[in-house]
């Protein structure tokens, strides 16, 4: 705990000068799960502010001093800040992975001596902060952290944001940046990426669905995945009735392509488009779909509204409306093991 406490007077000195926040309740909010509160509704992570202030010689930015902790098995998802912030581990084992960009890392020394020379994790890479350890953030370094071990993970923060900007933005993870480096003197399975660290939760929207539109009553099942790079996949039936005014038949239909944007904690816009076609494979024209989701507490699950929109060959608009829609995540099950293998 020496080589801990030895930073923290350096730390509080640093917030007059810099920093930014990952997960704290901000107290003058008087919802606790407010947007500016990306703390609220993560299992096992807690916060509190220890000190604030609007420094005069930065004029429009707020300046905090904040403790967070993470229970064992507790994981904060993908997500970067608008600033920059400084954190060190007060207690605990933090593992702390990289998606994008660089965070600046300097190590704790020998117990009693100087902290060792300053390096960087890189995109990719996974290590395990531990106390003294300080860590540098900067806008567009992606990151996650969870706790692996069977103690709470103590940190504290020091930050520095424009006043009114998110703390936190969480994001969807580039899926070239799922490799992680195996942390030193630690067994790891295959690096799959900080979005299976507690799947399903952690995953966010990420993943295959199971999906029910309805619209005016009539629902029908549909089939939709959320890449981890923000773009999303759906298909339902390739022959339906044509929209009145588009064809006098039924219309084939291809799969809809799109993308996706995480808005809060659990929730997204989304807004994807299919090509329609006679079935002569003449095209008449697209059908697209903006909408707002929220997914529950345990992952599993989400639901939302949404608008769509008809055009014809030209590109007019012919006929619009709207719809509430439900889904279920996929997930993988175990295949028989008795049984004879087919030949």
């Amino acid at each position: 705990m020496t080589r801990s406490l030895r930073w923290l007077p350096i730390l509080v000195g640093l917030v007059l000068l810099l920093a930014g926040s990952a997960v704290f309740v901000d107290a003058r909010q008087a919802t606790p799960a407010a947007p500016d509160n990306p703390a609220a509704g993560l299992p096992g992570v807690t916060s509190e502010v220890l000190g604030r202030t609007d420094p005069a010689s930065a004029p429009g930015q707020e300046l905090a001093l904040a403790r967070v902790t993470l229970a064992p098995g507790a994981v904060i998802p993908p997500h970067e800040h608008p600033g920059t912030q400084l954190a060190t581990i007060v207690a605990g084992e933090l593992t702390y992975s990289v998606l994008t960009g660089e965070v600046k890392l300097t190590r704790a020394g020998a117990e009693g001596g100087t902290p060792a020379a300053t390096g960087a994790i890189t995109a990719g890479e996974t290590v395990a902060l531990r106390p003294g350890d300080v860590i540098v953030e900067v806008p567009g370094a992606i990151h996650t952290a969870r706790n692996d071990g069977d103690e709470t993970v103590d940190i504290l923060l020091s930050t520095l944001f424009l006043v009114g900007e998110p703390r936190t933005i969480f994001v969807a993870t580039p899926a070239t940046a799922h490799a992680a480096t195996p942390i030193a003197g630690r067994e790891m399975g295959p690096a799959t990426g900080d979005l299976d660290i507690a799947a399903p939760a952690a995953a966010g929207f990420v993943g295959a669905w199971v999906v029910t539109p309805t619209i005016a009553g009539q629902a029908v099942p549909a089939l939709t995945t959320f890449m981890a790079d923000g773009t999303i996949f759906t298909s339902n039936r390739p022959v339906q009735p044509g929209p009145p005014g588009l064809t006098d038949g039924p219309i084939a239909q291809s799969l809809g392509h799109g993308a996706w944007v995480v808005t809060g904690e659990r929730t997204a816009d989304i807004t994807f488009m299919f090509i329609q076609t006679d079935l002569a494979g003449t095209y008449v024209g697209t059908r697209t779909i903006t909408g707002a989701l929220e997914l529950d507490a345990s992952g599993s699950s989400w639901t939302g509204t949404f608008h769509f929109a008809v055009a014809d060959a030209s590109g007019a608009e012919i006929a619009t409306g709207e719809g509430t829609v439900r889904a279920m995540r996929i997930v993988a099950q175990s295949s028989p093991t008795s049984g004879t293998p087919a030949p």
